[in-house]
Order: C-alpha cells, then sequence, then structure tokens
C-alpha cells in the first residue's frame, strides 16, 4: 500500500504476481529516533521471486510406434518440470516424473484413439507455475479383415469386394491388382473402400 512510513512497523502484506521470469528486488533501509538523535540506516532486501510460467505444447496426436518428445519451455530458466500421465497404455509411464518427455508410443490395434492427459508443473526458488493439462492420443493402427483367394471360370461376375477394418467408417484405402485388364477388371487401382463388381474376361 506504501512504500514508506514513519511507524514502528512495515504493515504485513500480501505479495504481488511476478510472471516477469526474474526476481523483483526492493531495499527496505529504516532509521530510528528518539530525542532527536538518529541511528545508523538499517538496510535489508525484500524480494519477490518469478513465478515460472510453462508453456503448453497443446494437444498430440502420433500413430502407434511413432517417437513422442516434448521440451518444456518456462519464462525461468532453470526450472524443474514435473509431469504425471493418467493412462500408461500410451507407451509412457504414470509417473510423477521429472524433465522433458520422450518416449515411443505403444501398439494400438483397438480401432479407436488410446488417450493419456498429462499434467504438469514448472518449480523453480520454491515457486510453483499454475498446471497445464495436455492429452497425447494414439491413433489405432488399421487392421484390415482377410479377403479369401478368388477363383472364377472366364465370364463369370464378381460381387463388390468390400474391405474392412477395425478402424472402420474412418478407414481410407489404397488397393492394386496385377494383370487386372487380363481378368476383366475395370481398374487395376484405387483409393475406394471397394473393389467395384466386375465380369471375368472370357
Amino acid at each position: 500500500a506504501s512504500g514508506s512510513g514513519t511507524t514502528g512497523n512495515i504493515p504485513g502484506w500480501t505479495f504481488a504476481s511476478n510472471l516477469t521470469g526474474a526476481d523483483i528486488i526492493g531495499v527496505a533501509t529504516v532509521t530510528a529516533t528518539k530525542n532527536s538523535c538518529t541511528s545508523a540506516p538499517m538496510v535489508f532486501n525484500i524480494t519477490l521471486k518469478a513465478q515460472p510460467v510453462l508453456t503448453n505444447p497443446g494437444a498430440q496426436s502420433v500413430c502407434a510406434g511413432q517417437a513422442v518428445s516434448i521440451t518444456w519451455v518456462t519464462n525461468t530458466p532453470g526450472s524443474v518440470i514435473s509431469w504425471s500421465n493418467d493412462n500408461s497404455a500410451i507407451g509412457l509411464g504414470i509417473g510423477p516424473s521429472t524433465g522433458d518427455i520422450s518416449f515411443t508410443t505403444a501398439s494400438n490395434v483397438t480401432g479407436i484413439p488410446v488417450t493419456g492427459n498429462i499434467t504438469a508443473t514448472a518449480t523453480r526458488n520454491g515457486c510453483v507455475s499454475a498446471a497445464v493439462n495436455f492429452a497425447i492420443s494414439v491413433q489405432p493402427t488399421p487392421v484390415l479383415t482377410q479377403q479369401v483367394d478368388i477363383t472364377a471360370c472366364p465370364s463369370a461376375t464378381h460381387s463388390t469386394i468390400n474391405f474392412v477394418t477395425n478402424a472402420d467408417p474412418e478407414t481410407s484405402y489404397v488397393w492394386n491388382v496385377t494383370n487386372s485388364a487380363a481378368l476383366g477388371l475395370a481398374s487395376g487401382s484405387g483409393t475406394t473402400g471397394n473393389i467395384p463388381g466386375w465380369t471375368f474376361a472370357s
């Protein structure tokens, strides 16, 4: 409330916020006077330590078996980063742990994303940042349902071959067939979810 006074004390106060990344130092100087006689000055520092601000790396979406590397950034160099993960199925330990995050995601053939939620804080000189939260999602690896081999006589017809995976309906496909013209197919390749029905060549 005030930076000076003539009372016998400095009233108690609540320190201000300090997100500047550097300590803020105030120098207090005090003298005592009695019967017009003044003491030598007493000097001491009042330091408002910097509170770390941890940058949120944002949501991560990766494939199974992919390397993940997260390097933390704060406004206060030398901060210690502590983090935890709520789902070890992504391939990362639960923690709590400290430092940067580096791991290879686990296999995921469930057909749906597997997500771990990360919570992290930064600490420097006893001051702790606000927590940051973000998700690491391991996307599923599609597993194709095996199509049985097809055998037919010349001029026979065959219905559409529909592809199926454990990750449908959001799966995209790329296919090709060798000797397609000789077999009677209209096309030997495609990016659709099926091979259209056809009549075998005669």
